[in-house]
């Protein structure tokens, strides 16, 4: 345990105060001789932080520096010993912050630290220290300031602990632990390199790392380190080696290049190691390297420029590797080299260069600047990937889709709260606060991570100035006037992203008529042709469905340029293995979307399909399978297939988020239809192969279409021939149709009836019934039976459940009861009276109307004709 407690007057008070300090330092020296056999270097000091400038190259590192050198700091030689940290790493865990709730969450995640050297801090913190392992680089700074708040890393050079037996006004420094020092677990430097620094997206120059951290540029950094070893081997003439150092090293710092401080450092750490400082001091060294480094500040030099043809190769060279890593022409995050080993950039890559320059840091110096200069600096573009969403923000990022196949992945739309806008703005902006000491003046700079209420203030601001983002596309599309998008990345005329999923072919602007022949047998015939339709009305039907994603935005362009909701398609059959949900994929496997399973429960499906949109993987949304002969009601999907931008709370938020519904949803099953507010919102296509076993057909031209659309190149194939259909029509004016879909969904349906007259198909729409109500297909036979039965007389629900369970089908109803039957159950008879009720009033086709009234406290029920 540490021998030394701080300062210690009791008896002596009184004792002259030379005697004390006198005494202090010479318990200073002794302690600091402890710590020094231990392996640390030490500093003196009246508090717990350095008080001379240059201090990492001062520190004594062995009892026998400590002996013959203490007495250099003179009279600021105590009371604290300060321990620097090279080959050594230090948890400090801030309870204040976080710390140690923190270091709870670290052990269960990754088991107990090791037993090691532990100091208490005089605000119940806790030092944990280890050694290095002398190989893996890390940095001083917050361990991961969003996953695990109040634990800041100390090492190297740079890195400060005070000792145990330190002293400040806030009480000593202990020791928890006399342990030896164990060696630092691997999971710190795992997790330090993940949120210590981001790569710069390709095609950014970095700002200069000047005020980027505490040395300079890399060439500076190189600079110094080279002269400085020079400085250290020389054995005479050492106060003119100084200053020749300093003045070289001094036009560097005039430029922004390196670092003052940290050249001073380095030029003082030689000047020891040559002898400069044993000989002449430590003062007469330190005049001279300002006085050099002063002299050099005044002529400012840059480092030399690269010649012409080898920056022209590098360029080449940087554009190749861009194109191979990253089709959308931004670079994958990757290390970038510097002084300190590799920075891992975030683990999400960011997509996309937003317009804006990034700022090289924002000083943090009261909470209502910092919010400002924060939501300025996210407005300038500093934070790329960023774009605006309606009144908040998304991130652009890369993502492993496991619905993709193997190696691909795509651009996402992530929206951005404040813990993500807290992490991004860690790894894209330096905030830092401004030491200083007892008279003002700056010391340096040190990195910090503000609270995250910052982060939810300036996401409150009232708009954004950054390019707004409708949507990710991985392949060309029409953009709203007709012309088509293929330059990959942002574009600001149709707001949308692209993210090439391969090479596109150039899609003419006017193609020809064997071009539009080729591409019309490929999607007509080749793709869709293979499916066993109905009738005419669902294959015209199957290819609007399936070509739409390519020209859905020009056909909002025609009705205004707006975000409009299209209807639903019902891909149908009568048996299983018919080809409904291949037929449904088509688009999917092409394009993008998601096909999921149908969830019966409709609070299980408004999730869904809230969740759905909300997280979308492309423009088609597919519930596939619903259950044999099921009626599908859900109120959230029938008001989002009429809404552009629906509003809904999504799991674990408690206040609404808008979306923008541009997805195409979709529905297959066996023999299912629709209620009523549903079935006007769908169209169908029926499949009917017309013999037992229908997955035993072999009609499909191409084989098996998922396994053909697994290559990209062919759905890069059925893109073109879209496109290629899609820029005819285009040309020839865009005419629309008509069919019997009006309405709402007229945007839609009318001008997707003039592409297919325009390639001659017909029968589109044909089949569509917005009145063919599955619910009048159960209530109409139901409501008939009832009023050929009793005509108007009342009934109580309990009356009419026991007829048909004491006389069945045979006394008038033919099948057509559609209540519970167990009439001695009180629930059945409560849900047949909810059924009952939830129709009262309501007026079929056939001229019927369930009517409700009371008698004797009862409700009972009887039908009439409409007109009496």
């Amino acid at each position: 345990m540490s021998h030394f407690t701080g300062p210690q007057f009791g008896a002596q008070t009184g004792a002259p105060i030379d005697w004390v300090r006198a005494k202090l330092r010479a318990r200073c020296r002794a302690e600091a001789e402890r710590w020094a056999a231990m392996g640390f270097g030490t500093i003196p000091s009246p508090r717990k932080t350095p008080v001379h400038e240059g201090w990492p190259g001062l520190a004594l590192r062995t009892p026998e520096d400590v002996r013959a050198h203490w007495d250099v700091f003179g009279s600021l030689s105590g009371p604290n010993v300060l321990l620097t940290l090279l080959g050594f790493v230090v948890l400090d865990f801030d309870p204040r912050n976080g710390g140690l709730e923190s270091l709870a969450k670290l052990e269960a995640k990754y088991g107990p630290l090791p037993t090691t050297r532990v100091h208490g801090t005089p605000r119940d913190g806790l030092h944990y220290v280890f050694t290095h392992d002398g190989t893996t680089p890390v940095k001083n700074g917050e361990l991961d300031p969003v996953l695990y708040p109040g634990v800041d890393v100390k090492t190297g050079r740079g890195g400060l602990i005070p000792s145990a037996g330190s002293v400040t006004k806030h009480g000593a420094y202990t020791e928890r632990s006399d342990a030896e020092v164990a060696p630092c677990p691997s999971w710190v430097y795992q997790i330090r390199a993940s949120s210590g620094g981001a790569a710069k997206p390709s095609g950014t120059p970095a700002p200069p790392r000047t005020h980027d951290g505490p040395m300079g540029s890399a060439y500076g950094r190189k600079l110094v380190r080279g002269v400085c070893a020079d400085l250290a081997g020389v054995t005479s003439g050492r106060n003119d080696a100084l200053n020749n150092a300093a003045v070289r090293i001094g036009h560097f710092v005039g430029s922004g290049h390196v670092n003052e401080d940290y050249a001073l450092t380095e030029l003082m750490n030689a000047s020891r190691a040559n002898k400069y400082i044993a000989k002449d001091g430590y003062a007469a060294a330190e005049a001279t390297a300002r006085s050099g480094l002063n002299k050099g500040k005044t002529e400012p030099l840059d480092p030399p420029a690269r010649s012409a043809k080898t920056g022209a190769v590098e360029r080449v060279q940087r554009e190749v590797e861009d194109a191979e890593t990253d089709r959308v022409g931004v670079q994958e995050s990757g290390p970038v080299a510097g002084a300190d080993g590799a920075e891992d950039a975030d683990e999400n890559p960011t997509m996309g260069d937003a317009p804006g320059a990034k700022s090289s840091g924002i000083e943090i110096q009261d909470g209502q600047q910092l919010i400002r200069d924060l939501a300025r600096a996210v407005n300038d573009g500093a934070v790329p990937g960023l774009y605006s969403v309606g009144d908040g923000l998304v991130h652009l990022r890369r993502v492993y889709d496991p619905e993709l196949p193997a190696g691909e992945t795509r651009a996402a739309m992530e929206s951005v709260d404040s813990l993500r806008l807290g992490n991004l703005v860690a790894h894209h902006l330096r905030l830092y606060v401004v030491e200083r000491d007892d008279r003002g003046k700056p010391i340096r700079e040190k990195d910090k991570q503000p609270a995250q209420v910052v982060f939810k203030q300036v996401l409150a601001s009232p708009s954004w100035s950054l390019p707004p983002l409708r949507g990710v596309t991985r392949t060309p599309i029409l953009r709203q006037d007709g012309t088509v998008l293929n330059e990959p990345g942002y574009d600001p005329a149709s707001g949308m992203y692209f993210d090439p999923m391969c090479a596109f072919d150039p899609v003419p602007d006017r193609p020809s008529r064997g071009e539009v022949e080729r591409a019309f047998n490929h999607v007509y015939h080749e793709v869709l042709g293979g499916f066993p339709y109905v009738g005419q009305a669902d294959r015209a039907n199957a290819f609007a469905y399936a070509t739409h994603v390519v020209g859905r935005r020009f056909l909002e362009g025609m009705s205004g340029g707006g975000v409009q909701p299209t209807p639903g398609v019902n891909v149908v059959a009568g048996s299983q293995g018919t080809g409904k949900s291949y037929l449904a994929s088509v688009p999917v496997w092409v394009f993008g979307g998601d096909v999921t399973d149908y969830r019966p429960d409709e609070q299980e499906l408004g999730k869904l399909v809230v969740s759905t949109l909300h997280d979308k993987r492309g423009p088609v949304a597919i519930l596939d399978n619903v259950p044999d002969g099921y009626i599908v009601k859900n109120t959230t999907l029938a008001s989002f297939l009429t809404q552009a931008v629906p509003t809904a709370r999504l799991l674990g938020q408690t206040k609404n988020v808008a979306m923008i519904n541009d997805v195409f949803w979709g529905l297959t099953g066996n023999g299912t239809r629709q209620s009523d507010d549903l079935r006007r919102r769908f169209f169908d296509v029926r499949l009917d192969a017309g013999m037992a076993d229908p997955a035993m057909r072999e009609d499909f031209a191409l084989g098996d279409l998922k396994a053909h659309f697994g290559d990209v190149r062919n759905r890069a194939k059925f893109v073109w021939c879209c496109l290629v259909l899609w820029r005819a029509w285009v040309a020839a004016g865009a005419n629309e149709g008509s069919c019997r879909m009006r309405g709402s969904y007229g945007w839609w349906s009318k001008p997707t009836a003039g592409l297919l007259e325009f390639l001659g198909v017909g029968g589109f729409m044909d089949n569509y019934a917005p009145g063919g109500s599955a619910e009048a297909e159960r209530w109409e036979p139901f409501l008939m039976a009832w009023r050929a039965k009793y005509d108007s007389t009342r009934l109580k629900v309990s009356q009419l459940m026991r007829d048909h369970v004491d006389n069945g089908d045979a006394d008038g109803w033919g099948g057509s009861f559609i209540l519970p039957v167990n009439v001695n159950d009180y629930k059945a008879v409560r849900e047949a009276g909810d059924i009952l009720a939830s129709k009262v009033d309501k007026v079929w086709p056939c001229g019927l109307v369930l009517r409700k009234s009371k008698r004797a406290g009862s409700n009972t029920y009887r039908v009439e004709h409409v007109n009496g």
